[in-house]
């Protein structure tokens, strides 16, 4: 699948406003002794405020249109007489067929350029000690970013098997709207952070080289390709590749990838158009979810 990039539609994906927290500072008794529901069974009092949790795809059904998710929001906030409320955060999510780890190496280019778009200093991929790819992720302030392997997580019984979630946190005026629009025009600027992305990836991936060669400990690396090797979901496109090349090796890149895969190893490199199309129709799933 990797190497069929530019063959996703909009229609290998799906979008929800998946989760979001609420809120209140009244009727706090009442709250506290009303039973649990089944779409917000995370309920809590902090202080003098009372928070819910809400998941709307637990009211009837999966919501894969906007206006669909409206009219079960309004329904949920009657019921559980949500009027003075403040709107914690809100996650969108992007669900797709695809085993997390057909697409594992292009999220994380994904999920990279978000990352330099929001200058994240914490920037996490999570490996279990089954050896298993849990996630990527980074959050800031008022925003994170994360995707995760849905069938591990749900044990199978989710209709997605890869989630990206893009959540917005506490800030004025947020609502619905305000963050499926963001989300489409995120998807929309990412490219620009292009060039960046690659010049941040060499100097992080230099520093670690010249760090692991100079160490003397377990799992030591002194040579460039076992470099590549165990790092090679870093190396996401030729122009970081070649760029650490430069740096520390003679001769052509081309000819020592040649050699590389030659010698019965794999990397996938993935050029500028091939990121920018998948990008572009993540953006095409937000966009059809708000339409329909």
């Amino acid at each position: 699948m990797q190497n069929n990039v530019t063959n996703f539609s909009e229609e290998d994906f799906y979008v929800m406003v998946h989760t979001f927290q609420v809120s209140v500072g009244d009727n706090l008794e009442w709250r506290r002794t009303q039973p649990k529901k089944k779409y917000a069974n995370k309920q809590w009092q902090n202080g003098d405020r009372f928070y819910y949790v809400i998941n709307p795809n637990k009211f009837c059904s999966e919501l894969h249109t906007f206006e669909a998710f409206l009219r079960v929001k309004k329904a949920i906030f009657e019921e559980l007489q949500l009027e003075d409320y403040q709107l914690n955060r809100i996650d969108i999510s992007i669900n797709c067929k695809f085993e997390y780890e057909e697409l594992y190496k292009l999220n994380l280019y994904f999920n990279s350029l978000d990352a330099v778009r929001c200058d994240a200093q914490n920037h996490y991929l999570v490996i279990g000690t089954d050896l298993d790819k849990r996630s990527i992720k980074f959050a800031t302030k008022y925003y994170a970013n994360e995707i995760y392997d849905k069938s591990i997580e749900s044990q199978n019984r989710d209709n997605a098997k890869t989630r990206i979630e893009m959540r917005y946190k506490p800030r004025t005026n947020m609502d619905f709207e305000t963050a499926v629009q963001e989300t489409i025009a995120t998807l929309g600027n990412l490219m620009g952070f292009y060039e960046k992305y690659n010049k941040l990836t060499i100097e992080h991936l230099q520093e670690r080289y010249l760090k692991e060669k100079a160490e003397l400990r377990d799992g030591k690396i002194g040579a460039f390709t076992e470099f590549v090797s165990r790092y090679y979901y870093m190396f996401t496109n030729m122009k970081i590749l070649n760029g650490l090349y430069r740096l520390n090796m003679k001769g052509t890149c081309k000819s020592w990838l040649y050699k590389y895969r030659k010698g019965n190893r794999t990397l996938m490199l993935y050029p500028k158009s091939a990121i920018s199309a998948y990008i572009a129709v993540l953006k095409k799933a937000v966009e059809h979810y708000c339409k329909m």
